[in-house]
């Protein structure tokens, strides 16, 4: 799921978001945010399964608590967010706060933000709405 697309010229540029979902102690999945660069994003949609289009990813930071599956994003080295923090909206729910920085030192490039989580393809689960 397309989220936003941006760019950022030379220099230091800071993405920050917020996501809300239910208790994610149920999740057996591991959603992720994917952040992927202009140059790359030919290849993401030639690719022909999730875990295929991710691997063209720049970096990715793990939604929300950090699951199994979520330990091949983090060693696949594409990175992390520079600071997250989970804590309780008042109607129960789970909010999650991410930024990320990134620095440019050659030209302007777009980006993409992909929300995903490639064991949806291995199995038939129930996804708790974000927002």
């Amino acid at each position: 799921h397309e989220v936003t697309k941006y760019s950022f010229a030379i220099g230091t540029g800071r993405v920050e978001g917020t996501f809300r979902y239910a208790d994610p102690h149920t999740w057996m999945t591991s959603p992720a945010l994917y952040l992927f660069r202009d140059e790359s994003w030919d290849e993401y949609h030639t690719a022909p399964a999730c875990t295929d289009k991710v691997k063209h990813a720049h970096a990715s930071i793990p939604i929300g608590k950090v699951t199994r599956g979520h330990q091949q994003i983090l060693h696949d080295g594409l990175g992390k967010a520079d600071s997250t923090h989970i804590g309780a909206t008042k109607d129960g729910r789970v909010e999650w706060q991410f930024s990320w920085e990134i620095e440019h030192e050659t030209r302007t490039h777009g980006w993409f933000l992909i929300v995903a989580d490639c064991a949806l393809e291995q199995f038939n689960a129930k996804v708790t709405p974000m927002e």
